[in-house]
């Protein structure tokens, strides 16, 4: 339970503001304790949170003092998506109809930059629509509109697989009216998307506006788990080299329990799987902010269990307890 100036402290602002709320706006959250103290819950105490940040963002707290605290945070979101700036998708689209389609209402999908692959010399090719774009033409696309026409179904599996191998994590959606199982059940198995109708310009509209949320839900997910890392100390370093994790994976026979064994290969996993971050961090941009954020986290994983690890050995004799003191003083 936390008092009227705590949760003031935790929302930024002052206990008078609170107070206005409950006599102005019928905020009725606080309770009282045996003493007769008013007090407010975690979750009145986020709620509480929540109505500040809004009122500071310019929503009048009129218009949000009755909302729960569900409410609330979905409004912090969408709020927030509101405010992610995004660059424009790049869309590849293969398909005459799909290609008329984004040609005839280009007013509509202005906010992309349209891509229409085209066959020639027996492989796809690229012809942006978009000259002027300041991306280049064959810049992974954030989705892919593709339309089953007359190419048989050998033809298209070899195309989709072809380009889900070059850009493994681009969403792909393909129109058709007719296909067979035998074709659409291992290439949706592969995570390709089949819509089953003629291509329309809302359900390509639909398409475009689900993916560019999943894209900014995406940035906003990244930027929470940059904040929170912010918050965190500098990132940790090892605590133990790898030739001594293997000797304590190896080498403890004398143990009366596994828990350094299983410890120190969890630990040797983790900087594995750090090293392998490595390589991915030269990557786009939005590919290397991700494996940053995962390398990151992964310093901190690797340095709990590493703690764990120190507690285990100091338990079982291993390191003297002064020695364990001075390794966790000096994270």
């Amino acid at each position: 339970m936390y008092s009227i100036g705590k949760v003031a402290n935790m929302a930024g602002i002052s206990t008078h503001t609170i107070r206005a709320w409950e006599k102005r706006y019928n905020l009725d959250l606080a309770m009282k304790d045996q003493a007769g103290n008013r007090t407010f819950s975690r979750l009145c105490a986020e709620q509480i949170s929540l109505l500040a940040k809004l009122t500071s963002e310019g929503f009048k707290i009129s218009d949000i003092v009755a909302l729960s605290l569900d409410e609330l945070n979905l409004l912090a979101v969408e709020n927030q998506l509101k405010q992610v700036t995004v660059n424009q998708p790049v869309v590849y689209v293969k398909g005459e109809r799909l290609s008329r389609i984004v040609t005839e209402h280009a007013l509509l999908f202005s906010g992309y930059v349209i891509q229409v692959i085209s066959d020639q010399q027996g492989h796809a090719s690229i012809n942006s629509q978009e000259p002027q774009s300041p991306r280049s033409p064959m810049e992974t696309p954030d989705l892919m509109l593709w339309e089953w026409g007359a190419s048989s179904s050998e033809d298209l599996m070899a195309e989709l697989m072809h380009f889900q191998a070059q850009f493994p994590n681009v969403d792909i959606h393909v129109f058709y009216t007719f296909g067979a199982r035998k074709v659409i059940t291992p290439l949706e198995s592969a995570g390709i998307h089949f819509v089953k109708s003629s291509p329309s310009r809302e359900l390509v509209f639909d398409i475009l506006q689900e993916n560019s949320k999943k894209q900014r839900l995406h940035l906003v997910a990244m930027e929470k788990a940059e904040e929170r890392l912010a918050s965190f100390r500098s990132r940790p370093q090892p605590m133990f080299d790898t030739e001594t994790l293997e000797r304590y994976l190896h080498d403890l026979p004398k143990l009366e329990c596994e828990c350094p064994n299983h410890l120190s290969e969890i630990v040797l996993k983790l900087h594995d799987f750090q090293t392998y971050t490595n390589t991915c961090l030269e990557g786009e941009q939005n590919d290397a902010r991700l494996h940053h954020i995962i390398h990151d986290y992964t310093s901190f994983a690797r340095n709990l269990m590493e703690q764990a690890l120190t507690l285990v050995l100091q338990a079982e004799g291993v390191i003297p307890i002064n020695d364990q003191m001075d390794l966790l003083k000096e994270r």
